[in-house]
């Protein structure tokens, strides 16, 4: 009966599969009370963790990597490869890749669940989050798993006041060792998409606790993106016969990708501007996506000089030296928002480094950032004024709403006037908050020069923040 419902189920297309197997998911939620219920929501993910929301690939784009990943979901995960470890450099486009393929997995009903990890998100940076999620996950498409989850949950501290070494084991290890070993969800193979693991605080624990998960759970594939670190490499690396891996920073497979964002970049926002420069821009890029997104919102942002300005960034980009040229594309946005004033340039200075300080706690408003700026700073410049400098710094940051994302001005007041307290301020990518702690080198002899005109002195940062408290 079995091998006949295979066979069947070989014969629906994607998307009449999908519906069976969310249908089944809903059926299997609905056979509990309200008390289960609320114990599993003490697990839900930390807000904005999963993929809904995020950008996923461009259409047409990253289709060798992206058919691979379709291809090995698909295989039977029992005796397989269930790891597949995306790695590369900062800013080749893991996270896209991450979303496009969550998208799939989603589409195709077999998506266990998303964790997107965020360094500068407390609670997405955590690794007792990612282990709340994933049991939380897991207990929506697996029934057997989900009781011997519950009984755990009966402790109601459980899920708030243990480390994360004791968390891994109350809730996956020790509800995975007690199902049947070959116990899953209507024999359908689930994955998880863990993308940034390089973001999170113990990315190398985490690491083994994914290995430990798809050890003790065969029906279990998942995916997991960073950068090729040597505590997360060593990790995966080692579980051998488990894990697939691939290098995504392949520059010879991402020229074609870059040149097909730029197009449609082009074309979607009429940059007409960039066309007689569009190839030299694939061709200084060198792969990262990163890279070219920088430079064509910093250009987009450029009310005059706009020719003079892509000359100087393709003349300043280097041929094979990815990090060096980020780092000449961050220092190049600081200096168009500073202008040619010495004071902007002190300004945008402090700014920076507060969002620096503030990626390890918690994004301030912008609103926030001028109030910690040193007095005989703020009294040089209106709120208004500091807000325009922040909106010039728009290719190296985020605005996000401290609401919902959809914040709207009042009849009483503008968007302007709204932007400084609804909106918190957050790197648009990690490496360049990486950028800025590398404003300090010791020499060969010793002494300590800095290398970065915007490193701003943390104990000094951290001494005028709290005079400004």
């Amino acid at each position: 009966m079995m091998a006949q419902l295979r066979t069947h189920r070989e014969h629906l297309n994607p998307e009449m599969l999908a519906e069976m197997r969310q249908a089944q998911k809903d059926a299997d939620m609905r056979q509990m009370n309200e008390g289960e219920k609320t114990k599993l929501r003490q697990l839900l993910s930390a807000n904005n963790s999963s993929y809904y929301g995020k950008t996923p690939c461009l259409s047409g784009t990253r289709k060798a990597v992206l058919d691979e990943l379709a291809s090995w979901a698909g295989d039977d995960p029992v005796g397989g490869k269930q790891l597949f470890w995306l790695y590369g450099v900062a800013g080749c486009g893991k996270s896209t890749v991450a979303v496009s393929i969550s998208e799939y997995l989603h589409e195709r009903g077999t998506l266990a669940g998303t964790f997107f990890c965020k360094r500068d998100e407390k609670e997405r940076r955590e690794p007792v989050y990612i282990v709340n999620a994933l049991a939380y996950h897991l207990a929506k498409i697996n029934v057997e798993f989900r009781a011997k989850l519950l009984t755990a949950l009966e402790d109601d501290t459980v899920a708030v006041n243990t480390d994360m070494t004791t968390r891994f084991g109350l809730l996956l290890k020790n509800p995975l060792q007690a199902i049947k070993p070959k116990s899953s969800s209507h024999n359908l193979p689930h994955a998880f998409v863990i993308d940034a693991l390089d973001e999170c605080d113990d990315a190398s624990r985490i690491s083994d606790c994914l290995v430990d998960i798809v050890k003790l759970a065969p029906w279990i594939k998942i995916v997991a993106t960073s950068r090729d670190l040597p505590h997360i490499g060593k990790v995966f690396r080692a579980s051998g016969r488990l894990l697939v891996y691939r290098d995504l920073y392949v520059e010879d497979e991402a020229v074609e990708d870059i040149r097909l964002y730029l197009q449609q970049r082009i074309e979607k926002e009429a940059l007409d501007y960039l066309l007689p420069h569009q190839e030299a821009l694939v061709e200084k890029a060198e792969g990262l996506f990163i890279w070219l997104y920088t430079v064509v919102e910093l250009i987009k942002g450029a009310e005059i000089g706009r020719a003079r300005l892509i000359q100087s960034i393709l003349a300043n980009a280097m041929p094979k030296n990815a990090d060096k040229n980020m780092e000449t594309m961050y220092l190049a946005v600081l200096q168009h928002a500073s202008g040619h004033e010495e004071d902007t340039k002190t300004i945008v200075r402090s700014l920076v480094g507060l969002l620096l300080a503030t990626s390890e706690t918690a994004p301030l408003p912008i609103s926030g950032l001028y109030a910690f700026l040193p007095a005989h700073q703020r009294s040089l410049l209106s709120l208004e004024e500091f807000t325009n400098i922040v909106m010039k710094l728009k290719p190296v940051l985020k605005l996000t709403s401290r609401r919902d994302g959809t914040a709207r001005a009042t009849k009483e007041e503008s968007l302007s006037q709204m932007l400084p307290n609804q909106f918190v301020v957050q790197a648009y990518h990690l490496s360049f908050l990486e950028f800025l702690k590398r404003g300090e080198r010791v020499s060969a002899n010793g002494p300590v020069r800095h290398t970065n005109e915007y490193w701003s002195d943390p104990v000094s940062l951290a001494r005028n923040m709290a005079m400004a408290c």
